[in-house]
């Protein structure tokens, strides 16, 4: 699932952290720079079945002060 709008801030444990809410996170991907390596505000989250993809999907979420 793509995941947007993330501040630089975030790390790997506070994605994982929130969405494990919904089913169980098997890998969080952060894109970064390719030389800065800074996070350039987008991630993809795997979760390890799809109904727990549709779930999440269907619900509006808050995550560090952003929709």
């Amino acid at each position: 699932m793509f995941v947007g709008g993330l501040r630089p801030s975030c790390d790997e444990d506070s994605i994982r952290g929130y969405f494990n809410q919904f089913g169980e996170v098997t890998k969080v991907d952060i894109i970064r720079g390719k030389n800065s390596k800074i996070p350039r505000g987008f991630a993809f989250v795997y979760f390890k079945e799809e109904g727990e993809l549709q779930y999440v999907l269907e619900t509006v979420h808050n995550f560090e002060g952003r929709r």
